[in-house]
């Protein structure tokens, strides 16, 4: 899990990259749904995988028949609340994820911004991952994205789960 890279700089951020997506890893991006609508260039970059985290008014909003023909398109339904449990959601993001990767495909996880829900589930998964403490994933994920903010709730539950992983 190296920090940075080309393209990668902080100085480099501009604000209009919220509507983009990032590449946090190998094989993981990062982004809001509206990077969606440019199916093309989601295929550029070998996108396989699309994870939705969406609240259920979301979820049939922006769900797509072009979406779920062109790739694997997975919902999970979750609100940007600071009171939604997402802990019992993120090992089923992490084999959602791990699954696209063995089968050598590449995983956008995304949210309506890309900003809270969608971040949540990358800081989830590279925790688990990699067994690292919240604070070094999360910051790991923001010097990739720097727009992420992950609600309070979200934060003290990716904390809470780096010790129930044990």
């Amino acid at each position: 899990m190296a920090h940075g890279g080309a393209g990668n700089n902080l100085d480099d951020w501009r604000y209009e990259m919220r509507r983009e997506i990032q590449e946090i890893l190998p094989n993981v991006f990062l982004g809001p749904y509206s990077a969606c609508r440019d199916t093309q260039a989601l295929k550029s970059k070998g996108i396989t995988h699309i994870v939705c985290f969406f609240d259920s008014k979301e979820s049939t909003i922006f769900r797509t028949n072009v979406l779920a023909s062109s790739f694997e398109f997975t919902c999970i339904e979750v609100s940007d609340s600071p009171l939604q449990n997402l802990i019992p959601q993120f090992p089923t993001a992490t084999k959602l994820f791990n699954n696209a990767i063995s089968s050598g495909g590449k995983v956008l996880a995304c949210c309506n911004g890309g900003m809270s829900r969608s971040p949540t589930f990358v800081i989830a998964y590279i925790m688990e991952t990699f067994r690292v403490d919240f604070i070094r994933a999360y910051q790991f994920v923001q010097g990739k994205r720097l727009c992420i903010n992950p609600n309070e709730g979200f934060k003290s539950q990716l904390k809470v789960s780096f010790y129930l992983l044990g």
